[in-house]
């Protein structure tokens, strides 16, 4: 089977990088095609992923904008028709929906934000054949939704894949694990970001954390001066090292605080998505598995923070938790290749019958 993979994010690599090996090692053809974003390029090349660059991602005016995207497209159609492939696999990319229309070939996707960005989720669910969606997010599911027990997330720090490496600690310059905060700050400019915010006084929120334990921040923009010395001094593919030996997470990203969550950190999420529209994952980590907090308000998330710095056997009580959540969870990468190398049997398949998905464990 050929098969092409898109790559639209840092994130992106993370998700994929197993799949695309497992599938690989059963003889199939991946061509990941990618978008220059942030550390994207850096962290295929650190993980020896070869890949075509369809584009960068561009700020400015909508013109620009425009006649970049036109330009990706044309590049992933030239490449799609050259090389052939029996399946699409994104993260719900036009790129790759139109492509997959033109050639008459399925595009499987991943969503886990339906109800955040509902215009473009319908307009991307127009150009998918089946849509991957967590078993907690319930909201604008359509025939071509398959609901799966599991987090994208866990594509890559299920225990099966991921193993953290204590050498981090000594590139932190920390003597102990869990004796340190990471705070993230994302960039907010995105387009689903539009109209959202996350932690905005940021040298208070961080100056106050500091006075109790240390503290790393990882951030997507640059910092004000007083904060750069805070500023995390690994590598972009040490990022998941440092978030599990991490004492907390406190943050104002989506992706990391479910990271966190299923490695069994504690996570503050901090953004104004938090409310009655929030994402499904996010309500059942933090209602049903206690693993997470999620706030709009960031004195509140302040006050939690310095209470779960000073809270005893913190370690113990949210490794429980992340068992119990495990236990419920499929590995979600098995089960994509079973779902990739049986398509379109193993979608019929699911339809008649979901509980066939918990064989992946």
């Amino acid at each position: 089977m050929k098969i092409i993979v898109e790559i639209q994010h840092p994130a992106h690599v993370h998700q994929f990088r197993y799949l695309i090996s497992e599938l690989e090692k059963r003889g199939h053809t991946i061509h990941i095609i990618t978008t220059d974003k942030e550390v994207t390029i850096k962290l295929l090349d650190s993980f020896g992923l070869k890949y075509d660059l369809i584009g960068k991602n561009v700020k400015g005016k909508f013109t620009k904008k425009m006649s970049v995207t036109l330009n990706s497209f044309l590049k992933v159609y030239k490449i799609s028709k050259k090389f052939k492939p029996d399946v699409f696999i994104s993260r719900r990319s036009p790129f790759s929906g139109l492509a997959s229309k033109l050639l008459n070939k399925p595009h499987i996707t991943f969503s886990d934000s339906d109800n955040i960005t509902p215009f473009v989720n319908t307009i991307a669910n127009m150009l998918s054949d089946v849509v991957i969606t967590p078993s907690c997010c319930t909201k604008n599911i359509s025939k071509k939704n398959i609901a799966v027990s599991g987090y994208k997330e866990l594509m890559y720090l299920y225990p099966t894949y991921f193993k953290p490496d204590i050498t981090v600690l000594k590139d932190l310059g920390v003597d102990s694990e869990k004796s340190y905060i990471l705070i993230r700050f994302v960039g907010w400019d995105a387009y689903h970001d539009v109209g959202h915010q996350g932690i905005s006084d940021k040298i208070k929120f961080v100056k106050k954390i500091a006075e109790y334990i240390p503290v790393f921040i990882s951030s997507e923009k640059p910092l004000p001066e007083e904060l750069e010395k805070y500023r995390l001094p690994t590598k972009p593919t040490q990022i998941h090292d440092v978030l599990y030996y991490a004492k907390l997470l406190v943050c104002d990203s989506q992706t990391m605080t479910t990271e966190s969550a299923v490695m069994g950190t504690p996570a503050i999420r901090c953004n104004t998505f938090v409310g009655e529209r929030d994402m499904g994952n996010f309500i059942e980590l933090e209602n049903k598995y206690g693993l997470i907090y999620n706030y709009s308000d960031q004195d509140i998330a302040l006050c939690k923070a310095l209470e779960l710095i000073a809270t005893p056997n913190l370690e113990n009580i949210w490794k429980a938790r992340q068992k119990s959540m495990l236990q419920d969870k499929i590995d979600v990468t098995s089960f994509m290749t079973w779902f990739t190398e049986n398509y379109p049997y193993s979608f019929k398949k699911l339809q008649k019958n979901p509980d066939i998905q918990y064989q992946f464990k």
